[in-house]
């Protein structure tokens, strides 16, 4: 039966009033252990959290100067060698600690940071990260680290500010600044609009360099022109119906200088008018729209740019980027598209309109450009792990190890990967491979117990396809002797491969009193019910599994015909919670029933019938029980 977790919501507050009581009583060293009691009930007790460091404070600041400076100095190591050990949460502990004793130092307390990450604390990682930046907000180390998780977290606005950061201060780290144009692409994609006018305009073009590289290409267009009619002319100020072109574009960046876009953009149609083809000052045109957020003339602008010149890729990114702003992702792909015939060996592209096709709802077409970025960009390890986690949604199983075994190859020593190619191998019962990659990850991280509770199990495993492939046997064949055999020894053997393991368990965790409960239920299974009497008996005071350890008690009196302390056992078990009625409720009331009707009290029996009958009409046989009873 499922642990009951509003008992231990309510427990985890009885610890945390006597935690208080100890504190004010400056009883800290019980107080400590009390709070640290109620956050193993409820880890997200933000309450118990603060009350322990606060604790840990008041305890450590008692004592000499040199004193605390002393346990300062063995706390940093003991976390640093717990840090080595991969023991995150030992580490962590000792990082308190240290900070309860001396005040938070930048170049420590991101260890304290990387151990709350890796131990899966995921929100004290982040404020122990921030806390880090309000001693040092340069801390490139911190400002990537948080670009990072929230990366991960799928968070994109906050991990684009902190990447933004981290590149205004180290602007040739090329990594950061591909990840952070694909967020750019990303957010637009999401919001359909820019935060701010000037990042998008900041984003799409640098209209001093964009302009320059325009009139470039005039040039270029204008002499080819030239050769084709095998006319020459001379070298001079362009005049085309009597404008002076030149001056007009001088004259449009000094207005724009005094800000009088009115006056400016009056220039450019000026220009426009009389040479409909120019393509520098359409783009110009183009820029002033976007700042005046007028995006639908600014879309006709740049188009008019691209009929010229059609090789613009910094226009066409432009353009994808205002059709994405009007919702039109399709016209997007079809700039980005033309983007990538341009510049076909360009992973970022490519990323990039994979994303698109993805917010569109294309997983097919998703896929096939994230495989060509994996081609372009074997090192890649975002797009291996996108591309494993789309092959395992579509059930490729294959495909999906293939592409985690590169990204396991990329990260050998990130513990995550290999525990991962774990689980896809167990799944795929492919158990040798399953037990090397765990092996893998344990060589990584020997102190993570997750992983060896997963080796353990896979022997579990073995047993259950046995089990599975005698009873298919057995479908077919119903006499099968053999099959039979082999299913009966497997069921035993996994029995008592799970009773060794949890006397294992119990001698390495001998204060947790919940695995002597899981003990007496495999002693249960087994027809052992005297040693799984002694078990539940010994487990009933232990909050998390009291109630379910009364209903067993009850349950073991009832097997051994002792039908009255059976009866109390599970009236007990049904008062701790007297108002419920879930599924645990419905067959604590029934056995009680049968029991009732065994001592021959069929009204004590009717009664408790009639209470899983008002709320569950069609639970067991209790509709026939009670409809028998009115007809007598």
């Amino acid at each position: 039966m499922p642990a009951d977790g509003g008992t231990n919501i309510v427990q985890a507050a009885r610890f945390y009033d006597k935690a208080r009581q100890a504190f004010e009583s400056k009883q800290y060293d019980y107080a400590i252990s009390l709070f640290k009691s109620a956050l193993g009930l409820d880890p997200n007790f933000t309450r118990a959290r603060e009350g322990l460091k606060v604790a840990r404070m008041k305890k450590f600041q008692s004592g000499s100067e040199f004193g605390r400076k002393m346990r300062g100095i063995l706390f940093m190591i003991q976390a640093f060698v717990y840090e080595k050990l991969r023991r995150w949460d030992r580490a962590a502990e000792k990082y308190e600690d240290l900070f309860a004793t001396v005040p938070p130092q930048a170049p420590i307390l991101p260890h304290l940071g990387d151990v709350y990450w890796e131990g899966g604390r995921v929100s004290e990682a982040i404020s122990t990260y921030k806390a880090v930046l309000e001693i040092d907000e340069n801390d490139l180390y911190t400002l990537r680290k948080l670009g990072d998780i929230y990366l991960e977290q799928e968070m994109k606005k906050e991990a684009r500010h902190y990447y933004e950061k981290f590149v205004a201060l180290k602007p040739e780290d090329v990594e950061i600044s591909r990840e952070l144009k694909n967020l750019d692409a990303l957010l637009t994609i999401d919001k359909g609009a820019w935060e701010e006018e000037i990042s998008f305009i900041e984003k799409t073009v640098d209209r001093a360099k964009a302009r320059e590289e325009a009139k470039k290409k005039i040039e270029e267009l204008r002499k080819e022109k030239e050769k084709e009619v095998s006319v020459e002319k001379p070298e001079e100020v362009p005049v085309v119906k009597g404008i002076d072109i030149e001056a007009c574009f001088k004259q449009a960046e000094t207005f724009l200088g005094q800000n009088r876009i009115d006056d400016a953009t009056n220039e450019y149609k000026k220009i426009i008018e009389a040479d409909p083809a120019n393509a520098q000052a359409h783009q110009a045109l183009g820029e002033i729209y976007i700042r005046g957020r007028y995006f639908d003339q600014a879309v006709e602008e740049y188009e008019k740019v691209i009929k010229v010149d059609p090789k613009n890729k910094a226009i066409l990114d432009s353009l994808a980027n205002l059709y994405i702003r009007k919702g039109e992702i399709d016209k997007a792909i079809e700039k980005y598209e033309r983007i990538i015939a341009l510049d076909p060996e360009n992973p970022v592209t490519h990323k990039v309109l994979g994303d698109f096709y993805l917010k569109m709802g294309n997983r097919d077409k998703a896929i096939e450009v994230y495989q060509k970025v994996a081609k372009l960009d074997p090192k890649n390890i975002v797009i291996h792990k996108t591309l494993g986690d789309f092959y395992l949604e579509r059930n490729e199983l294959e495909k999906g190890i293939e592409e985690y075994e590169k990204q396991a190859e990329l990260e050998p020593n990130k513990v995550a990967a290999h525990e991962r190619l774990g689980d896809l191998y167990l799944r795929k019962e492919d158990f040798d491979k399953a037990k090397e990659k765990y092996k893998r990850a344990l060589d990584i991280d020997k102190g993570k117990k997750t992983i060896q509770r997963k080796i353990k199990e896979i022997e579990f495993k073995k047993f259950d396809v046995l089990i599975r492939e005698s009873e298919e046997t057995l479908k077919v064949s119903p006499d099968n002797t053999e099959a039979k055999e082999r299913m009966e020894k497997a069921h035993h053997d996994k029995l008592n491969l799970m009773i060794e393991d949890c006397q294992e368990r119990i001698k390495e965790n001998p204060k947790d009193i919940s695995l002597q409960f899981e003990l007496g239920k495999l002693y249960k299974e087994q027809g052992e019910v005297d040693k799984a009497l002694a078990q539940f008996q010994a487990s009933v005071n232990e909050p998390r599994v009291r109630r379910q350890c009364l209903y067993m008690i009850g349950v073991c009196f009832r097997e051994r015909n002792m039908l009255d302390m059976a009866v109390a056992q599970l009236q007990k078990a049904l008062a701790l919670n007297p108002g419920a009625m879930d599924e645990e409720a419905k067959e604590m009331r029934y056995q009680l029933g049968q029991i009732y009707e065994k001592m021959g009290q069929s009204s004590q029996a009717i009664s408790e019938y009639k209470k899983i009958y008002e709320v569950d009409i069609t639970y067991k046989d209790v509709a026939q029980k009670i409809e028998a009873a009115y007809r007598r």
